[in-house]
């Protein structure tokens, strides 16, 4: 019955039918013998997963700089580095406009700035031209799709992102298509092949391509797709990346033994532009909180 209604429902993107979905699932479902047992169990299902998303949502921290370890102040609008560069500890994030797959001149500056990067690490040189960052074309390629590489030491996923400058975009659309992004995203992270300990992971279709409509929400908007992608995990993923990031202690044996806080991995979502940093930090507290 799952399978056929969201066949009906998955072509409706208009708000106004989406909001009756819940309501006929809830109706019909009514209906099938044995229900109310599997309604009890769904919700406790539900509640672990909303307490666990919590728990991660939590462990992100909100750093105030961007993947390369630089900030845009806001007074003088120059670049300061204030954190270290990735190292080979650390997977980090290539966001690419859905629209920059076939132009390179369209890649953001975040984009063209981490390329030329890794060029220097990799090859001693800034010229891009000699490093292979294909990662599809708009025929082959969708929003969302996420292609893991490495470039010498330094490991990278690409991942296609949305350019909401093009579209009718609501707010729901937009956190459901991030979510959608953040989740491969994580789900690299999370895999077992992933040796890296920690995740820099930049905000997602910000500056020119949040558009004049979903700019003054991205805040909001980031971290509810965070905390969405989170749930669209599978639950082993979901384990596994918990297991990965929250605090564990180590004890050091010895006459006296010492207990020490550690952390195995870790989320930073990284803000370039200084003045925006406490908007994401806030909005991590304030929507972690609602979250029961």
């Amino acid at each position: 019955w799952r399978d056929f209604c969201d066949a009906v429902f998955v072509r409706l993107s208009d708000d106004e039918i989406q909001r009756h979905r819940a309501p006929f699932l809830s109706f019909l479902f009514s209906r099938l013998p044995g229900y109310q047992e599997k309604k009890n169990m769904y919700e406790v299902v539900e509640r672990v997963n909303r307490l666990q998303a919590k728990e991660f949502i939590r462990s992100v921290r909100v750093v105030p700089y961007g993947v390369l370890g630089s900030q845009l102040t806001d007074g003088s609008k120059t670049m300061l580095i204030i954190a270290d560069p990735p190292d080979e500890s650390t997977l980090i994030v290539d966001a690419v406009p859905i629209t920059a797959l076939e132009d390179d001149t369209r890649l953001p500056g975040g984009s063209k700035a981490l390329r030329e990067w890794i060029s220097r690490r990799v090859l001693n040189t800034s010229d891009n031209a000699e490093m292979d960052f294909a990662i599809g074309t708009p025929s082959t390629a969708s929003i969302g799709d996420c292609v893991a590489k490495r470039y010498g030491s330094i490991s990278i996923v690409h991942c296609i992102i949305p350019d909401f400058r093009y579209g009718n975009w609501t707010k729901s659309s937009a956190i459901s298509t991030l979510a959608n992004c953040y989740a491969n995203i994580l789900k690299e992270f999370a895999s077992p092949a992933c040796e890296c300990e920690r995740l820099r992971l930049p905000i997602l279709s910000s500056g020119r391509l949040a558009g004049s409509r979903i700019i003054e929400e991205l805040p909001n908007i980031t971290i509810e797709a965070m905390i969405r992608a989170f749930t669209l995990l599978k639950t082993l993923e979901q384990e596994s990346l918990l297991m990965r990031i929250k605090n564990t202690v180590e004890t050091i044996d010895g006459p006296s033994p010492v207990r020490l806080p550690r952390t195995d991995k870790r989320v930073d979502l990284c803000v370039f532009v200084e003045r925006e940093w406490s908007m994401y930090d806030s909005s991590r507290d304030v929507l972690a909180d609602r979250i029961y």
